[in-house]
């Protein structure tokens, strides 16, 4: 056998170390993604030692296919479910209306006679273009695609499961008003009659790119270094893999996940009176993981008026499952019902934050409402993205929402709400402020705390509304 080159051993090297640290980082944030990239690149490392790129080639289903499963960033994952929870409402609608079959559609509900259907997160079809898209990788190995081609079979199952998802869900809607048949009752046939069909279709797609399929590439052969020393470098880098994942939990260096503290909010702050009001576990989160406080505020106003404002506040934890991060045009929406009509940046100066404000109506527009809606310890989707892959995002986020009913019609209805608003923000400056500080170490809030005292004494800030910023 030829002897091992050093070039061969300084990649094996790197690899291993690659392999082996990221699936400490990966056990140490719990982080399921980097453990399953971890393992995709032990796979790798070890057939591009044993076959080279004839090994790699072997072994690329196995790898695609984990990687078509795995868990990927949940704040990314939580706007793509938003976007197809939409696309299939407002996909349901049209198809509908363009069949003579009318029904009327109000955030993600659809409505036909008396009969509701609400588009959650289990109905977006998020799961069946995940399984669909597996079913593309299959077929296409079977039919012995090449990758390009077996990449965009795996890509067309994304508008298959979209279409039959919306198809789906349009079926339901309209035999819930006339037949009731049992078939649209249960999601289970449901989603065996769209996974049989999608795969159907993806097999007759994988069929049209077998029939042009290019003459296959001839591959120079690779003489492994030597068998031997092939077989113990995998066992030796799977063992290491092994060992840390012994290892690191004897130590106590995984990821726990942080308990779940309830908010601490005042209920009752100056003339302003709260009443709690009932958690929706199923808007906007569909799950009791965050903690939320939920209230329904009131404030004496002229001779018989009253303020009132329905404050929701919500800690999204960094959890290593579930959909964890509502996204923008979900989160202006009181409940599931509500239509945005319209919805803008807006510059909390009271808080010395950036905001949303959004005008909302449902019952055909016989109710309205104004909402301002803020973030606290939110870098964006983005960043809140990255910062969740790399297992960075120890701090929990705060997401505050403030609805205001509109009473009255035209600008005079919409000026009374922002009024009543404005002063509730005004009023509940500092208890609002303090939830920032929540996950402040603290060594920090004290010097924090001496910082704004000083500040205070030295006439720089007023003592009612705190710092900004």
């Amino acid at each position: 056998p030829p002897p091992i080159r050093a070039g061969t051993l300084a990649a094996a090297a790197g690899a291993s170390a690659l392999v082996v640290g990221l699936h400490a980082w990966a056990l140490m944030t719990g982080v399921l993604l980097l453990m399953i990239l971890s393992l995709v690149g032990l796979i790798a490392t070890i057939a591009a030692m044993a076959g080279g790129r004839v090994g790699l080639r072997r072994v690329l289903m196995p790898c695609l296919a984990l990687l078509i499963v795995a868990p990927y960033p949940d704040p990314l994952v939580s706007e793509i479910v938003w976007q197809l929870q939409l696309l299939t409402a407002h996909g349901t609608r049209f198809f509908s209306e363009l069949a003579g079959f009318p029904v009327m559609l109000e955030g993600t509900e659809l409505r036909r006679g008396e009969h509701v259907f609400l588009i959650i997160q289990a109905c977006s079809g998020w799961r069946g273009i995940q399984i669909l898209s597996l079913v593309a990788l299959v077929a296409a190995d079977l039919r012995g695609l090449s990758l390009r081609a077996t990449l965009a079979v795996i890509l067309a199952a994304w508008p298959i499961g979209m279409i039959l998802n919306i198809a789906r869900a349009g079926l339901v809607v309209l035999t819930q008003e006339e037949l009731d048949l049992d078939l649209f009752s249960s999601h289970t046939p449901q989603g065996l009659a769209v996974l049989l069909v999608g795969s159907a279709t993806l097999y007759g797609v994988t069929m049209l790119f077998a029939s042009r399929r290019e003459e296959p590439r001839v591959e120079t052969p690779h003489v492994p270094a030597r068998a031997r020393w092939v077989a113990l470098f995998g066992i030796g880098l799977s063992g290491l893999v092994a060992i840390s994942s012994v290892a690191l939990p004897l130590l106590g260096a995984t990821w726990k996940p942080p308990a779940r503290e309830p908010i601490s909010f005042p209920l009752e702050h100056g003339p302003w009176v709260g009443t709690p009001l009932p958690v929706d576990y199923f808007f906007p989160y569909e799950s009791a993981l965050h903690a939320q406080w939920h209230a329904e505020y009131r404030k004496p106003f002229g001779r018989d008026g009253t303020r009132l404002v329905d404050l929701l506040v919500v800690r999204e934890m960094p959890l290593r499952s579930g959909l964890n991060r509502i996204p923008d045009s979900k989160l202006v929406r009181p409940a599931s019902s509500w239509n945005l009509d319209r919805v803008e940046s807006q510059r909390l100066w009271q808080l010395g934050r950036d905001g949303r404000e959004a005008i909302l109506s449902r019952e055909a527009g016989s109710e309205r409402t104004l909402v301002i809606a803020w973030r606290l310890r939110d870098s964006g989707l983005v960043g809140e993205s990255l910062e969740s892959l790399l297992g960075l995002d120890a701090c929990p986020r705060i997401v505050v929402r403030m609805a205001v009913p509109i009473v009255g019609e035209g600008r005079r209805g919409r000026d009374r709400a922002m009024a009543s608003a404005q002063e509730f923000l005004r009023d509940f400056a500092d208890p609002l402020e303090a939830l920032a500080r929540s996950c402040v170490s603290d060594d920090a809030r004290e010097k924090s705390d001496s910082a704004s005292r000083s500040q205070i004494s030295s006439g720089i800030v007023s003592p009612r509304h705190g710092s900004k910023g």
